[in-house]
């Protein structure tokens, strides 16, 4: 994505049969609020979905770019079940953000960040699945992989009552 100018002028011609007067476009130059800066430089993580969003998926699919097919189609109704949809929420994949550890949780802008499949290598410590930690105003939920979620009923009802509670349903 190219810079743009902090003012771009629209010729009025382009609105002739609406405007009669120049248009002046207005833009801000914004920060990725999501690019890590810890005192040595800056590495942008890569992210998909709305950025901005509340909620930050936490996944890892080694080798892969998309979540696979299955676990998205499961990841959509738990989604759909507290209202929302994959378009609503933030998700990155650890393969594809070398570096990425759990204290970088913490520079997120979401207030509720969902982990699913990530192994103690990840944590750096022993953690406890489905455990909520509260960090500077933020949850985030340890969960097993999706496709454990997905063939486990009562690992089903754990999730959906950590859900309940953070998403007040």
């Amino acid at each position: 994505m190219t810079d743009l100018p902090v003012a771009t002028k629209i010729p009025a011609a382009k609105f002739a049969n609406f405007l009669d007067e120049e248009i002046y476009v207005i833009r801000e130059k914004s920060k990725n609020p999501f690019s890590k800066s810890a005192g040595q430089g800056k590495a942008n993580w890569v992210l998909k979905g709305d950025i901005f969003s509340t909620t930050l998926l936490v996944v890892n699919y080694p080798g892969k770019k998309e979540i696979p097919a299955v676990d998205k189609t499961f990841l959509s109704a738990i989604l759909s079940a507290v209202g929302l949809g994959m378009p609503a929420v933030c998700w990155l994949n650890l393969s594809e953000n070398e570096g990425f550890f759990w204290n970088n949780l913490n520079e997120m802008k979401a207030k509720n960040i969902l982990c699913f499949g990530l192994d103690e290598s990840f944590w750096g410590q022993a953690i406890t699945l489905m455990d909520p930690i509260g960090i500077n105003g933020k949850t985030i939920i340890p969960i097993q992989s999706l496709a454990e979620v997905a063939s486990d009923a009562a690992i089903k009802k754990s999730l959906w009552q950590q859900l309940k509670k953070i998403y007040h349903v």
